[in-house]
């Protein structure tokens, strides 16, 4: 089951009896890899479960560190591993997942399952807690702006969800926008005034970026295919880097105004399915990557069984597979 509760739906059961559901791990393992700009692969000796949040690891500014969100016995847990080859669990209540660092280093936020819902805790290294939100909706932390304040995801009671700034001190949350389509994958850049996100408002996942502050519009940034999401901004180069399908993609814009305009892209590797996006070098000449460990052992498709509570269930029904 996932950790968190529900962030994926793989099955769907019908009032006739069908079922239909998706295979395959709902946690597979995965294998951190650096690839550079000419896709040569470098894989890390970290390998690890991770969680269905696809925030399950996070690369620190400094380069030093990795926060990891490894699933165990049904419950989430965050561990930190130095790139010298320390490590050490970071110790906490209920499930908590979706590392993100603070831009110093010095304090991961995470999304926390302990008393029903999803809210927002921060954390610093020698284990100091602190709650930063809670409210009777599910939150999801999402990033970091470099004031120190939180970019934060809240699922609303009609299905929408609400983009919000929260301050220190568990002050009430600046609303920036409402979304009633899917959102993924929200990054902030390095000067703190733009955001990058994956969207689909014309039923299409693109990626996109838009302004903090002020009235601001989504702009699409990529034309060419659909985006998968894991946007990461480089600190040095002017460049947003994500996920097309088994594609790593760089794309370089610049800002001109108020509209940030994309300039080329470049594919820099191909890599299998299921594959993460979890952080970029400041010089932007690496990007860290989880890969899964093994391919999937089942036909990628969704899974359909007619009349599977009647008479044919004892045999698992008649199954066909949807691709």
């Amino acid at each position: 089951l996932d950790p968190g509760g529900d962030s994926t739906d793989p099955i769907s059961l019908a009032q006739t009896g069908t079922v239909a559901y998706t295979p395959g791990e709902l946690d597979p393992a995965q294998t951190l890899t650096w690839i550079d700009r000419k896709g040569q692969r470098t894989e890390t000796t970290l390998a690890f479960q991770v969680t269905s949040d696809s925030h399950a690891a996070a690369l620190s500014q400094d380069e030093r560190y990795i926060a990891v969100s490894r699933p165990q016995d049904g419950v989430s847990h965050l561990w930190v591993y130095d790139r010298q080859g320390g490590e050490q669990r970071l110790a906490g209540e209920g499930s908590n997942w979706g590392p993100v660092w603070r831009r110093d280093g010095q304090r991961i936020a995470y999304t926390s399952l302990r008393k029903g819902d999803f809210d927002i805790f921060t954390r610093t290294l020698d284990g100091i807690e602190e709650p930063v939100h809670a409210s009777e909706f599910d939150e999801e932390v999402l990033d970091w702006l470099p004031d120190g304040r939180l970019l934060i995801k809240k699922w609303l009671a009609d299905g929408a969800t609400s983009i919000l700034v929260v301050e220190a001190g568990n002050k009430e949350p600046i609303p920036l926008f409402t979304a009633t389509y899917s959102t993924q994958g929200t990054s902030v850049s390095p000067d703190g005034r733009w955001l990058a996100l994956c969207a689909n408002p014309s039923g299409r996942t693109f990626l996109y970026a838009r302004l903090i502050s002020g009235a601001s519009g989504l702009q699409q940034l990529s034309a060419a295919g659909s985006a998968d999401c894991g946007t990461q901004w480089s600190v040095s180069t002017k460049e947003l880097f994500f996920m097309r399908e088994t594609s790593l993609v760089a794309t370089a814009y610049e800002e001109r105004g108020d509209r940030l305009v994309a300039l080329r892209e470049t594919v820099l590797a191909s890599v299998p399915p299921g594959s993460e996006l979890y952080g970029v070098t400041r010089d932007g000449q690496r990007a860290l990557l989880g890969i899964p460990a093994t391919p999937p052992a089942v036909t990628p498709g969704i899974r359909v069984i007619v009349n599977a509570l009647g008479t044919s269930a004892r045999t698992g029904g008649n199954a066909a597979t949807v691709r």
